[in-house]
């Protein structure tokens, strides 16, 4: 998303520059594109988040429902060394972070419908 911002902040650039009409876009244009893209990939990316955190999710319950070899060694490394790392940067910070930022109102996503 941001080498498409950097790119569209470029074409703007050189549109607002240009001699003949015929050669780019109008700024106009080129916002109006703009707004779109980066609306559909917000609300594509809202929909993986929802999904890599119900895997997640649904793994670790899995894990404990079943009681099965692996979760003794998960259960020592979630509840050992490594809770920060899991439940503080992946879940939370990876995860649940981008998910509210992009669930904000006036968020690219929150405008198309």
């Amino acid at each position: 998303m941001l080498t498409y911002i950097m790119a569209m902040e470029i074409k703007k650039i050189v549109a607002s520059r240009k001699k003949s009409p015929f050669e780019h876009p109008t700024l106009e244009e080129i916002r109006g594109v703009e707004k779109y893209e980066i609306g559909i990939t917000s609300k594509y990316l809202i929909f993986f988040l929802i999904f890599s955190i119900s895997l997640e999710l649904l793994d670790l319950v899995f894990r404990g429902y079943t009681a099965v070899k692996s979760w003794d060694i998960l259960r020592n490394v979630i509840y050992g060394k490594d809770f920060i790392n899991i439940f503080l940067l992946q879940y939370t910070i990876g995860n649940l972070f981008p998910f509210i930022l992009l669930l904000i109102p006036g968020s690219p996503s929150a405008g198309l419908s």
